[in-house]
């Protein structure tokens, strides 16, 4: 139960102990994954310490699932088939499974950077955590790019969408 509720909590910027102990009793969504327990901001505290490792794990395989759920990509863009030349680096393509290793750290010190800044005290409250409305959001803006799609032996790390394309020039990221 506090498993979901920290994770749900996380995807909402929630850190405060305090303002999750609020939510879990006035917000349906979180009183629905606490089962209709309470548990008050001490109690969500140290489960939060104790857990750290094993929460940070989770929530990365989550934001993974998302990702190949396609749920991770925020916006789409169409193009018709004119070449255009790529923000890509040669020197960053790179192997399908390299790419989904690298992708992995990404996300884990994502989360790790969300979870430093989560566990620092607010001076406001007495043992609980706080951010800003804006420090998750812009967290959550960080450019990082999707997982390349099965198929493709090679992926740019730089623009995971670029492909080696025949131009009048030779052959070159677009």
């Amino acid at each position: 139960m506090m498993l979901k509720v920290w994770l749900y909590a996380f995807c909402l910027g929630v850190s405060s102990t305090r303002r999750l102990e609020r939510r879990v009793r006035e917000d349906l969504a979180f009183r629905y994954l606490a089962g209709g327990l309470a548990p008050d901001h001490k109690t969500l505290s140290e489960f939060l310490r104790r857990h750290r490792r094993a929460i940070n794990d989770v929530f990365t395989q989550v934001v993974q699932m998302a990702r190949r759920a396609g749920l991770g990509k925020l916006g789409q863009v169409a193009m018709d088939s004119t070449r255009v030349r790529a923000n890509a680096s040669r020197r960053s393509v790179v192997d399908w499974e390299q790419a989904r290793r690298e992708q992995w750290a990404r996300d884990r010190r994502l989360v790790r950077s969300f979870q430093q800044k989560a566990s620092q005290q607010d001076p406001e409250e007495d043992g609980g955590v706080s951010l800003s409305p804006e420090q998750p959001r812009a967290l959550a803006e960080q450019p990082v790019p999707a997982l390349p799609k099965k198929g493709r032996a090679q992926v740019s790390l730089t623009d995971p969408d670029s492909r080696f394309l025949r131009t009048a020039q030779g052959w070159e990221l677009g």
